[in-house]
């Protein structure tokens, strides 16, 4: 007798791991997730991405429980202050949604979430099912670091598996692939990523940005853009087409070039065909059948990606053909801290109001109209969360993860609030006074007679130099800035505030500058053509300029340092 798939639905069975506010953690389902989502404070995994892409998939699930096609910007304002004040999602909006596709939430059967029914290779067995986990090498010889072992990865639970399959749609590799059945783009037995457009998961191919509440209820209705002013007069609610796949029949098995018409679809894009295989007990899911799915364009979603902060790209300008600068993601950079980055999120244009385009990501403005319509106090606190993937080898392997977040009062999301900008202010000044550190550190080093290793000239021993040197005085500043971000008030005056902070910076460069003076086997006034005390002497000069005059304490404390207040 043929053994029948098991029932997994995943509205019910809990799957999604969970931080609640008393600091317990569990596992839920989707419906407990938003019955209970004012109770818990965010969700987590195995993975800290596992809590991005779950979000889209909730975020994408509001937009279709709630609201009806054809509201107007005070509507759609009028139903999130309500839910807003309201504290909690009402039960019965959301188990009719559920109701109406339970079906499209099961992990197995006729419409498996996230899947293709029957798929399966053309002519191979299926992968393993480590094919599916980022934190698994693809190759036994590269498991020495991995964060667990092949071994402990040949079968997952229903809901590992299901965490993971959300996962590998959002951020899975490119590189060749197995062929399935169904597939027409097969060249001699390979699948090859898209020609000229993405390869990796959706999600590996932005900067991946949300804002975080003091609830995962805050959180989701935080990140839950309604209407936006780069998204036209349609906005983003009740767009025609605008499905998620548990509400889809027309998903096969081939590879597909096709743009997103809406939020819904690329909150939920199914850039992969996948199916997960049973072991033979149908006990737990021991392999997988992976191909590609729906490729995109990587240019022009701002009007509907709002997760993301952007730039101009002049390089895919030419690769279209287009008679205009197109827009692109902008990813994070994993060697930088989140607010070294803070003017991408922050920042309108970079240049206010002189008609530059506004890249921050949607869910930054969204935000800001929030606090211009009254709904949302700018004395609130909220958190700015960056989480993302980084790729090597032509992006077929993991190579860094992004999981940074800062937290700050509301107005800091305004562009325009003199807060925002002092703070920008304080992050560039201090980028230019760390490269002041770096320039008196290769002085000091040339006064040594070590002018190679900190040649200007630019060969990898001085950059790795330079690098050390840099990543010594951001360590050391990090928690001051994540601070002074976290307690700007708006009862701060922000230019007494912002002086103060720049104080802090100048006595943390200033003390790792003497410090590094007082290690190294060099005299103040000897040296040659760069004397190190010149070059203390430099440094001070070049602080002034950048962070200002020292305090009158401060101010002694320099003159008294290393003699070089004699030189």
């Amino acid at each position: 007798m043929e053994q029948r798939d098991p029932t997994f639905n995943l509205l019910s069975e809990p799957w999604i791991q969970v931080e609640m506010l008393d600091g317990s953690t569990r596992k839920v389902g989707l419906e407990r997730l938003f019955f209970d989502a004012h109770m818990i404070r965010g969700i987590s995994g195995e993975l800290p991405q596992m809590q991005f892409v779950t979000l889209r998939l909730c975020e994408a699930i509001l937009y279709r429980a709630f609201g009806a096609p054809g509201m107007r910007e005070g509507e759609l304002l009028g139903l999130w202050t309500d839910l807003w004040n309201n504290g909690m999602f009402p039960q019965e909006d959301i188990s009719y949604y559920f109701s109406t596709c339970r079906e499209g939430f099961d992990l197995f059967g006729d419409r498996p979430f996230y899947q293709v029914a029957g798929l399966s290779y053309a002519a191979a067995e299926p992968s393993p099912i480590g094919a599916l986990m980022p934190d698994v090498p693809a190759k036994a010889d590269k498991t020495l670091f991995a964060m667990r072992s092949i071994k402990h990865a040949e079968t997952l639970a229903f809901d590992e598996a299901a965490r993971y399959l959300v996962v590998t749609q959002g951020y899975d590799t490119s590189g060749i692939k197995t062929p399935v059945t169904g597939n027409t783009h097969v060249n001699k037995g390979k699948v090859y990523p898209p020609k000229g457009l993405p390869g990796t998961g959706n999600c590996g191919g932005i900067g991946g940005t949300f804002i975080e509440g003091s609830n995962l209820f805050e959180t989701l209705m935080l990140n839950w853009v309604l209407f936006d002013d780069l998204s036209g007069s349609q906005g983003l609610f009740g767009i025609d087409g605008d499905l998620p796949p548990w509400e889809r029949t027309d998903i096969g098995p081939d590879m597909v070039q096709c743009e997103p018409v809406g939020p819904v679809q690329l909150l939920t894009w199914q850039s992969r065909r996948i199916r997960l295989v049973l072991d033979d007990d149908h006990s737990c899911v021991k392999g997988v059948a992976l191909c590609y799915g729906d490729a995109m364009k990587p240019i022009d979603k701002q009007g509907i990606e709002m997760m993301t902060p952007w730039r101009k790209s002049d390089a895919q300008q030419k690769k279209w053909s287009l008679p205009y600068v197109p827009w692109m993601a902008r990813k994070h950079d994993p060697n930088k801290s989140i607010w070294r980055g803070l003017s991408s999120l922050l920042a309108y244009g970079g240049a206010g109001s002189d008609g530059q385009p506004d890249l921050r990501p949607g869910v930054v403005r969204w935000v800001e109209r929030l606090e211009d319509e009254g709904a949302l106090d700018k004395g609130a606190t909220v958190t700015i969360h960056a989480q993302g993937m980084e790729y090597g080898t032509q992006d077929s392997v993991f190579t860094d993860g992004v999981d940074d977040a800062v937290s700050l009062h509301a107005m800091m999301l305004r562009h325009d609030d003199v807060a925002t900008v002092k703070t920008l202010e304080v992050i560039a000044q201090t980028d230019a006074a760390v490269g002041s550190l770096i320039r008196f550190v290769q002085n000091v080093s040339i006064a040594q007679g070590d002018k190679r290793r900190y040649s200007t000239m630019g060969d990898a021993a001085a950059g790795a130099a330079r690098q050390d040197v840099a990543t010594q005085a951001f360590d050391e500043l990090d928690g001051i800035f994540r601070s002074r971000i976290a307690h700007f008030t708006p009862e701060d005056d922000p230019y007494a505030y912002s002086a103060s902070w720049l104080q802090e910076v100048r006595r943390v460069l200033w003390r790792i500058a003497e410090d590094y003076l007082s290690e190294s086997d060099v005299s103040i006034f000897g040296g040659g053509a760069m004397p190190a005390g010149r070059a203390l002497e430099r440094l001070r000069v070049s602080l002034n300029k950048l962070l200002g005059l020292p305090s009158v304490g401060q101010g002694q404390v320099e003159s008294s340092g290393n003699g070089s207040a004699q030189e």
